[in-house]
């Protein structure tokens, strides 16, 4: 029995590799069917470590063997298993610890042993099949009698003992809907990155069912204060969530042996948090030599760092990007223009464009680098069209006055070339134009304003800081970010008549159209600009 149980365990071409692993039964011999059956059913770890099998870094198939990251979440699952029968575990992790690959395994498991429909969400189709093809992966590794599988790009059927358990995909960023469908396994990745999360969840709970086993698993490396920041801090809705951080040095993997120079502060950082001698090179080749806020985010030691932002001259102060961050819509006023602001580029950066009515920001658009202006203008043209505002706001900063031209001569729609380096009307107090349309939006943000949950958006409202010690206003340079802040450049640009900020000051009849639409304001409605 022992020969055939090999055989069917794995392929065969890769059989060698189980020897260790199948040796590890107590008896072979006495492996019935229903026992297998059943141990694998009561525990998930014995399933994924004597069933399953995933390439390493070289490319080579072993046996999955979970590490101290997968250990703990595993334990977690049993724990709530036994308490309440169901699963239910948020994740905040660093990367590259294996998360993602045991939340796979773990809807395999529910799938052949629950019997519990599922489904995989990630934020874009790419995404989406990225992680199917992983999931299919694993399920090509199991090889028992009357367990087969089908699959294409976003789904996997699960036919086990004449059960069929569908596997189905959903993007966050699709027109899909989960409502009306019943799922009892769930696994929601990287939901820091999803555009409107709450629109999401409300689906994904009614998809679930109130009796029998359920799993919910939902993970994410933190961006800041994003939806994982909103359920670890208070998110009622998840207040049956068990939720798990994960430090860097949990994983194993994260040390090595260049000696790296330790001063006084790193001695205490070290013994404070346990660290070996290879943990902490490790920690100053990876983290302290990038001193940016993005990798803490991604390899974060406590969970304070998963949540850090920026906090120093901040330009936008943080409560009212938490208030108007999907919002809903706001008072909004069905007369006034639509206004879309563009901030273009070709190879290096996304191309943002966000439309705004009133104190709503309609929709966020990021156009991927393209490489030829002819194909970004097509994109720009069909949003455009899919979308038409009444105005259009271009930057016109550097060589983008082609590109400025080329959009005109294919819309009617009149647009405004704006230029961020130029002199600001009122120069007293701003550094320059970009300085004075940011001052603008921060107004319209204190006045109250909605947009949408979409987190690069979020992201880049914090990059923007100002310099102190200037004595006009003055926004620190592009340079100095992780990237350009395209969409928030867009929507600074949907503000370019001061007075604009303000409720019921929209329409363009107040203004007229200009050449140079800076050179009047409505002088009672007129703010200077505060940092406090």
């Amino acid at each position: 029995m022992y020969n055939d149980l090999k055989s069917y365990l794995k392929p065969d071409s890769i059989c060698a590799i189980y020897e260790d692993c199948v040796k590890s039964e107590p008896d072979p011999e006495i492996l019935l069917e229903n026992e297998w059956f059943e141990r694998c059913k009561n525990d998930p770890q014995y399933f994924i470590e004597h069933t399953l099998i995933i390439p390493n870094k070289m490319g080579q198939y072993i046996p999955f063997k979970l590490n101290k990251v997968q250990k703990g979440i595993i334990d977690a699952c049993c724990t709530q298993m036994k308490e309440s029968g169901n699963i239910r575990i948020v994740i905040v992790k660093a990367r590259q610890q294996g998360v993602t690959t045991l939340c796979r395994a773990l809807m395999l498991w529910a799938s052949l042993f629950h019997q519990t429909p599922g489904v995989l969400v990630a934020q874009t189709f790419d995404d989406l099949t990225k992680t199917f093809a992983g999931l299919t992966d694993l399920a090509k590794s199991i090889r028992r009698d009357g367990i087969c599988f089908n699959n294409n790009r976003t789904n996997l059927e699960v036919n086990c003992h004449g059960y069929s358990i569908p596997v189905n995909g959903y993007w966050a960023g699709g027109q899909g809907e989960m409502r009306g469908r019943t799922y009892r396994a769930l696994h929601l990745t990287e939901v820091d990155s999803y555009n409107d999360f709450n629109r999401l969840w409300l689906g994904v709970r009614e998809t679930i069912p109130p009796q029998g086993f359920s799993m919910i698993l939902i993970e994410s490396t933190s961006i800041g204060h994003g939806n994982i920041y909103e359920i670890f801090n208070g998110d009622r809705r998840f207040d049956e969530f068990d939720k798990l951080f994960f430090p860097w040095y949990e994983t194993e993997e994260y040390v090595s042996s260049i000696a790296a120079e330790l001063d006084e502060s790193d001695l205490e950082f070290q013994s404070k948090h346990g660290l070996s001698t290879e943990q902490m090179n490790w920690y100053k080749q990876k983290v302290v030599s990038k001193a940016d806020i993005r990798i803490k985010h991604e390899y974060p030691t406590t969970l304070d760092d998963c949540f850090e932002m920026p906090l120093d001259n901040y330009f936008f102060e943080p409560k009212y990007i938490q208030e108007g961050n999907g919002r809903g819509s706001y008072v909004c006023n069905n007369d006034e223009d639509i206004i879309l602001g563009i901030d273009p580029a070709l190879m290096r950066d996304d191309t943002g464009m966000v439309w705004r009515q009133g104190r709503n920001i309609l929709k966020i658009v990021r156009v991927p680098p393209v490489e030829n202006s002819d194909k970004l203008l097509d994109v720009m043209a069909r949003e455009i069209a899919g979308f038409r505002p009444n105005i259009i706001t271009f930057d016109v900063t550097g060589n983008n006055y082609t590109l400025y031209n080329e959009l005109q001569k294919r819309t009617k729609i009149h647009i405004i070339p704006i230029n961020f380096g130029e002199a600001a009307q009122d120069n007293k107090v701003y550094e320059n134009k970009r300085a004075e349309l940011y001052a603008r939006m921060k107004q319209w943000m204190r006045e109250g304003c909605s947009f949408p949950s979409d987190q690069e958006f979020l992201q880049q409202l914090y990059w923007i800081k100002y310099d102190p010690s200037s004595h006009r206003l003055k926004l620190i340079a592009k340079k100095d970010m992780p990237h350009s802040p395209d969409l928030a450049d867009a929507c600074a640009m949907t503000f370019p008549y001061a007075g604009m900020e303000y409720p019921g000051i929209s329409r363009s009849s107040n203004y007229g159209y200009k050449t140079n639409v800076f050179e009047e304001k409505p002088q009672d409605l007129y703010k200077s600009w505060s940092a406090f």
